[in-house]
């Protein structure tokens, strides 16, 4: 039998009470995706959205954030939706202006599945600050300008790699890079590794790759189909790890 909203939420806030939230490194939550309302927040999480306790945040929205981050609670809700409808855990990378400044944040939304109606009860919020983390090499490209943080994109999913489109690891990488301006030289120099060099040319000749794969022959074409097949908002996630 289907559980009522009230038995859902009565069984999150059971598990959210047992759950280590601040025995995990980040900045963790753990939200109710119906009602969009934080159940549990870990001290860190707390004292970078401008509050005193987690007490304050109990039952409180993304959009009720003492900080400037309120501003894009409608990504992070989006995001979670997702994560609640697919029953997938969806990996992000995204900044905000907290209470404590701007963070660039890696962060993992996985839904909570309860064991028994096999239903979705809430969202598990597991985010990692990165703003000083040698992978702002990709971070500034994306996030930032020059003179600072400007508002473009929020938020981004991270791509498993696996099977997008068609395209092979390395091409998504080359793609990824590709799109956000980078030249074959510069991607060359990105991409290689000590003992593993990587030439202009072969960037080049995976481009083309890409483009017979993808239907298009334009530099111009390339990026309107990375932005209808949603590519443009996903970092292939071997940029992280490799």
């Amino acid at each position: 039998m289907k559980l009522t909203k009230e038995e859902k939420k009565k069984k999150l806030i059971a598990y959210a009470e047992k759950f280590p939230i601040n025995d995990i490194p980040g900045i963790n939550s753990i939200r109710d995706v119906e009602e969009g309302k934080f159940i549990r927040v870990s001290k860190v999480g707390v004292e970078i959205s401008g509050y005193e306790n987690e007490d304050q945040m109990f039952d409180t929205t993304y959009s009720e954030l003492k900080s400037e981050a309120h501003k894009v609670h409608d990504i992070w809700e989006k995001d979670e939706k997702y994560a609640s409808d697919t029953r997938n855990i969806v990996k992000v990378i995204s900044y905000a202006n907290f209470d404590t400044g701007w963070k660039i944040l890696l962060g993992h939304q996985k839904p909570l599945i309860d064991k028994k109606s096999n239903e979705v009860l809430g969202i598990i919020n597991n985010f990692i600050d990165i703003t000083e983390n040698a992978f702002l090499d990709v971070g500034r490209l994306i996030l930032m300008e020059n003179n600072g943080l400007k508002r473009k994109q929020f938020q981004y999913r991270v791509q498993d790699n696996q099977g997008f489109e068609g395209l092979t690891k390395r091409e998504q990488e080359v793609l990824f890079w590709y799109n956000h301006g980078i030249n074959s030289i510069g991607i060359s120099r990105r991409l290689s590794r000590p003992g593993r060099p990587i030439i202009p040319s072969t960037v080049r000749s995976y481009l083309e790759k890409v483009k017979l794969k993808l239907g298009v022959t334009t530099k111009e074409q390339l990026l309107e189909k990375s932005i209808s097949i949603g590519f443009m908002c996903t970092v292939p996630e071997s940029l992280f790890v490799d």
